[in-house]
């Protein structure tokens, strides 16, 4: 029995791409920038997925004042 994949970074408001070569993907919320998904980083590291993935606003949904 396999276990469902992690949440997708890319589609994370925490998640940021670092442009350096050997680490590119960041996440904010836990500090962290490593070489995979942070999301598979936490599972790996913990054994239990993310809980703090949240899907980045959409430009239709950003309020502006």
């Amino acid at each position: 029995m396999s276990q469902a994949p992690p949440p997708h970074c890319p589609t994370c408001r925490h998640h940021y791409v670092t442009y350096e070569p050997q680490l590119p993907h960041g996440c904010r919320l836990f500090g962290i920038r490593t070489q995979a998904l942070p999301s598979v980083v936490v599972r790996r590291d913990s054994g239990a997925d993310c809980a703090h993935h949240e899907p980045k606003p959409r430009p239709g949904q950003i309020k502006r004042s």
